[in-house]
């Protein structure tokens, strides 16, 4: 695409749905946005909550599959929650209030983007090398649901792609979508 295609994000969304498509490549080129430019998509955690409803949907019907294929509420909230308080923690050594949200996802960003690659490539061992290094680099304990969600690469996409939804920094419970969000539209280069 070229650098000033726009997308409807919500009518993507339900074009994925519809055919049956996963939301993990949209998800992806926002969240690349999020932090390259420092948008603020606040939709991103809605649309990883409606992947959680179709992974649930389409898999539970294979043998098995309802069992491997399902992630609770508390594991999709744990994800972002941990991904929420690192931004957290980050953005409180930041002192000047004015670029706060620009600051931080700069230095985010050495972390976010090979996340991001080794979520696109489902490449969990590089997943877990970027983790082990941020975690220990800071003197922190890697949460238990970011190795737990490494029991498939469903689970792994999904809660990995929640967590760094949480990196951007929307409170779930902070901001409430307004009325003029309904037609967000994203520019992908």
């Amino acid at each position: 695409q070229d650098k000033d295609t726009y997308i409807n994000v919500y009518q993507e969304v339900a074009d994925n749905f519809f055919s049956g498509k996963n939301q993990y490549s949209l998800i992806h080129n926002i969240l690349l946005k999020v932090f390259s430019e420092n948008i603020v998509a606040p939709y991103v955690r809605d649309i990883l909550y409606i992947q959680r409803g179709q992974m649930r949907k389409y898999y539970s019907n294979y043998e098995g599959g309802y069992f491997v294929m399902y992630v609770s509420k508390e594991e999709f909230d744990a994800a972002y929650e941990a991904g929420f308080r690192i931004r957290f923690e980050y953005s409180k050594d930041i002192t000047e209030e004015r670029d706060k949200q620009k600051k931080t996802n700069e230095g985010l960003r050495s972390f976010v983007y090979p996340l991001l690659l080794s979520l696109k490539t489902k490449d969990q061992s590089k997943f877990n090398d970027t983790l082990f290094r941020f975690y220990v680099g800071r003197s922190q304990s890697i949460p238990k649901i970011l190795i737990d969600m490494q029991l498939n690469d469903e689970k792994f996409q999904l809660l990995g792609y929640t967590f760094v939804a949480g990196l951007q920094g929307e409170s779930y419970d902070s901001k409430k979508v307004s009325e003029n969000d309904t037609e967000k539209e994203v520019k992908l280069s």
